[in-house]
């Protein structure tokens, strides 16, 4: 793993091509010139084909006063969006 410093200075080094001189980005796999970029699901170099998007509406009604487990959250998820589309006494 490179300290702070040691990553700063990858990351101003300057490569030449055709006598221009061109500067050298680092990709999300943290090597510098790799050009890798996370695609929409979160993946380093990926292909945008491994989301999955889950979607409902909790419909029952909560009679009794206390924590209610409506969805569990997989984890690495993102771009979570809770929204309550009437209001209520409850707490989300």
């Amino acid at each position: 793993m490179l300290s702070g410093l040691a990553l700063l200075l990858l990351v101003c080094v300057h490569m030449r091509v055709q006598g221009k001189p061109r500067s050298q980005g680092l990709g999300c796999d943290e090597y510098l010139g790799s050009g890798k970029v996370m695609d929409r699901c979160g993946v380093c170099g990926g292909e945008n084909t491994t989301c999955r998007l889950v979607s409902g509406v909790y419909k029952h009604s909560l009679t009794k006063i206390g924590y209610h487990k409506i969805v569990e959250i997989p984890e690495g998820a993102t771009k979570i969006n809770v929204t309550e589309m009437v209001k209520s006494r409850n707490y989300l």
